[in-house]
């Protein structure tokens, strides 16, 4: 009995395989004649957006939000092409070449395959939300700053800006958040009056750079001069002009402020030894004089202060006191019916004044005169004022004014 299992089992094996080939056969021919619909599904595809130059060139609107969007799909289709759709087969895309107005747009998505027959089951999903806005050109005030430090002996100016403005292009709604365009400068190391090209950057209105994502700088970069001065400390100078027997040896003299700050370009500043307030004469000062000089800064250069006038302060070194004897009296005017006559010998004049101008003077230098135009008409001794006077070009000083002498008034034709 088991042996006629056995010798039917292997007679029966080509039938089953013959068997097995015809259902396979027979199944793809029903298949291909009937080919029923069916629905396949892919994630995340990603959305292409289209139309965004059309949208800009026409309108000049531009699309503000982000733009990356992926969907799931759902396709229905005949079996046959089903099984043939690739991932890389289909494109979701958003149109937007159509979009009027700005703000929030809502747009349908389109589904695009190699196939006619195949269509989207959810359709009413594929909307993507948009922020759309105008592109404008704006102009913003342009501002500097200056970052690092001069050596001490330099100081800066008051920078100039090629333009005080510059140019942006893009959404009105981008642009709000621009407050100023910025260049920034490092002066750090400079020592003359440089200019620098620099690119501007977008500070909105706290103060921080702005993130832009639309906007177009038109004006990108920006001139800048900026001056620097060298501060430096320059002293003040007096000319003597000699006279009434002094030279500049004879005199003591001080100046205040003894230097004066300038500010000025480096190449002229340098140049610069002193500035003078000019002269004083020697001739008539006495013993000394203080005076009060005023100065110009040289071209190109300013004080660093106000101050236009310096206080000098002269003295005629070694003063002494010395007396002269005066033996020569004159005699000035008459008296009708007297004779007059003076009955002083000398007059003991003291004179203040330089040592060595002192060394040149002598009794023959000086004048004594008596006038009679107020002398009484009368007999006898009268104390009159004798005027002293000595050489003008003598820098000494008489230091008592009053001397007093006797005339002698006698009637004309008597006897003594």
């Amino acid at each position: 009995m088991l042996t006629l299992l056995k010798k039917l089992k292997v007679r029966n094996i080509p039938l089953l395989i013959i068997s097995c080939v015809a259902s396979v056969v027979i199944w793809f021919v029903v298949m291909s004649t009937i080919n029923p619909e069916m629905t396949i599904r892919f994630q995340d595809i990603d959305v292409k957006i289209q139309g965004t130059t059309m949208l800009y060139e026409r309108l000049g609107y531009t699309i503000l939000s982000d733009t990356n969007f992926s969907f799931d799909i759902e396709l229905s289709g005949p079996r046959n092409l089903i099984l043939k759709l690739k991932r890389s087969d289909i494109d979701i895309v958003c149109d937007v070449s159509n979009v009027t107005g700005s703000g929030e747009k809502r747009i349908q998505c389109s589904i695009t395959t190699p196939y006619n027959d195949i269509s989207v089951d959810n359709q009413n999903d594929l909307v993507v939300t948009l922020e759309v806005d105008k592109i404008i050109e704006e102009e913003k005030s342009l501002r500097y700053e200056l970052t690092g430090e001069l050596s001490s002996e330099y100081t800066v100016g008051d920078p100039s800006l090629s333009s005080e403005k510059i140019i942006v292009s893009g959404p009105a709604t981008e642009l709000s958040k621009i407050s100023y365009g910025l260049i920034s400068a490092d002066i750090t190391g400079l020592e003359d009056t440089t200019s620098m090209s620099l690119p501007v950057a977008l500070i909105g209105d706290s103060g921080e750079p702005v993130e832009l994502r639309y906007t177009q700088q038109i004006t990108k970069t920006a001139d800048i001069s900026i001056p620097v001065y060298l501060i430096r400390e320059v002293p003040l100078t007096i000319r003597f002009n000699s006279g009434g027997g002094l030279t500049s040896d004879e005199v003591d003299y001080k100046i205040t402020p003894q230097k004066v700050t300038l500010v000025g370009e480096r190449a002229v500043l340098s140049e610069i030894e002193y500035i003078s307030l000019g002269s004083v004469d020697l001739d008539g000062i006495g013993d000394g004089i203080i005076t009060e000089k005023e100065f110009l800064p040289p071209s190109g250069t300013r004080c660093l202060t106000d101050r236009s006038s310096a206080t000098v302060e002269v003295n005629v070194k070694d003063i002494e006191t010395r007396t002269f004897r005066i033996n020569k009296i004159m005699l000035i005017g008459s008296i009708e019916g007297f004779d007059s006559k003076v009955t002083t010998d000398y007059v003991n004049v003291r004179l203040r004044g330089n040592a060595k101008v002192l060394d040149a003077i002598t009794a023959d230098d000086f004048t004594v005169s008596v006038s009679l135009e107020n002398v009484l008409p009368q007999a006898g001794n009268h104390f009159v004022n004798a005027a002293v006077s000595f050489l003008p070009t003598v820098n000494a000083e008489i230091i008592e004014s009053n001397y007093t002498v006797t005339v002698n008034l006698r009637k004309t034709g008597t006897t003594e």
